[in-house]
């Protein structure tokens, strides 16, 4: 009986090693939304979660005498409708970069003037931003400069960016509503950086960028303020032509990225929690990832937005790090490029808002609730995060049905003597 038994345990064991059948949960995109199609810059976009809701920022051109940068926020929690955009700075400047972000309750765009070249920030005088302050100037970029990232830094906005010639600065608001602003520092002084993406982590600013020996690089600064930074930088990956349209963000308590080079979607995660050395890099995808985002979904595994040769998107790791991942999924047809796709969490799904260049416009997509899709024997390398813990517990099962076999027969043995 006990052999019988055994067997019928291991033949199961070696079903469920061998069939590589995996139930996997993809996202059920629904039909895009059109936000705003009036000639929006496709470079221009950035997306944030404002009061509860969706938002964008994005910088548009239509005539001589119609230009500016605007910003639109959803009309209710899933992004399903949006109203009619603000113009935040009309007909007095073209703008061709743009950060959003929410600073002291109020939303507030770091953007690039174009005509002027200069670094600008602006914030709303209420908190769902449906009317603005007047723009602040901090510094002159040239011409080719630009490349920000606005975050909040110990409680004040704080911004990264490239000045040409002069390499990556950094620069951080005297107070809660970037009302005034501090000294720009300099944090690498190589004269071709750019695409810079700038997070907290562990509690001092850091910033990944292209450096000027066109490697992805990363610095963190010394202190809770970013006044000062390392004179050395880390390198996330030595290869020259990387680090374009690059996305940082905590995974897993620590820094990891995405980024894009001429050839594919790169990612990868710090081997610590302040970034100080990194993890070999993984491609998600060959040419892909021009515009990429990465972010953390509400199961804190990362999820990175970004755009294909025929349209946006999306691609979920299976595990908290970023080890494995699923296959990717198309969440929309689209043929433009953008810095971003622009990836949020809506309502406990993600989102995606992102230019189609087809319609002149800027769309957003959610995914509804997930559907389990069967990946076959081709996918029997994902099935181990999930097979491994069957294979232990079974395991763990045949060794009590061996041991207590032979507790048995020893017992039985032992009586018959007796």
């Amino acid at each position: 009986m006990q052999r019988r038994l055994f067997f019928k345990w291991l033949m199961l064991l070696l079903v469920v090693m061998g069939s590589g059948a995996v139930a996997y949960a993809f996202a059920d995109w629904g039909s895009p939304v059109t936000v705003n199609s009036q000639n929006p810059r496709q470079n221009s976009l950035s997306t944030a979660m404002v009061d509860g809701r969706p938002a964008v920022s994005y910088g548009y051109f239509v005539t001589s005498s119609s230009y500016g940068l605007r910003y639109i926020r959803a009309d209710n929690v899933d992004g399903s409708s949006w109203g009619t955009p603000v113009d935040v700075y009309l007909n007095e400047t073209v703008v061709d970069e743009t950060s959003l972000e929410v600073v002291d309750g109020n939303p507030a765009i770091a953007f690039r003037h174009e005509v002027a070249d200069e670094l600008q920030f602006v914030r709303a005088n209420d908190a769902q931003g449906d009317s603005w302050g007047v723009p602040i100037t901090l510094a002159s970029l040239g011409a080719n400069g630009g490349y920000l990232s606005l975050a909040i830094v110990n409680g004040n906005p704080a911004i990264s960016y490239y000045i040409e010639g002069s390499g990556l600065w950094y620069m951080r608001a005297n107070d809660a509503q970037g009302s005034s602003w501090g000294a720009a520092v300099q944090v690498d002084a190589g004269g071709n950086t750019g695409y810079t993406d700038m997070i907290v982590v562990n509690g001092n600013p850091a910033i990944a960028y292209r450096n000027s020996a066109q490697q992805t690089a990363y610095k963190r600064a010394l202190d809770i303020n970013g006044t000062s930074w390392p004179a050395g930088t880390v390198l996330i990956d030595n290869r020259t032509a990387q680090g374009v349209f690059l996305s940082l963000a905590i995974v897993n308590n620590f820094p990891a990225i995405s980024y894009y080079n001429s050839l594919m979607l790169n990612y990868t995660r710090a081997n610590d929690i302040n970034g100080d050395s990194w993890g070999s890099y993984q491609v998600l995808g060959s040419t892909v990832g021009y515009g990429n985002t990465l972010i953390v979904n509400d199961a804190n595994n990362p999820i990175i937005a970004y755009h294909g040769s025929d349209g946006v998107y999306y691609r979920e790791s299976s595990d908290i790090n970023g080890s494995s991942w699923l296959p990717s999924e198309m969440a929309a047809s689209s043929f433009g490029v953008s810095k971003g796709p622009g990836l949020l969490m809506v309502t406990g799904q993600p989102a995606v808002a992102y230019y189609n260049s087809s319609t002149s416009s800027i769309m957003y997509i959610r995914a509804g609730e997930p559907s389990a899709v069967t990946i076959d024997q081709m996918q029997t390398s994902r099935s181990w995060p999930v097979t491994a813990p069957v294979l232990v517990c079974l395991l763990a099962l045949l060794t009590i049905i061996v041991v207590g076999a032979r507790l048995k027969v020893g017992n039985e043995s032992y009586n018959k003597v007796v």
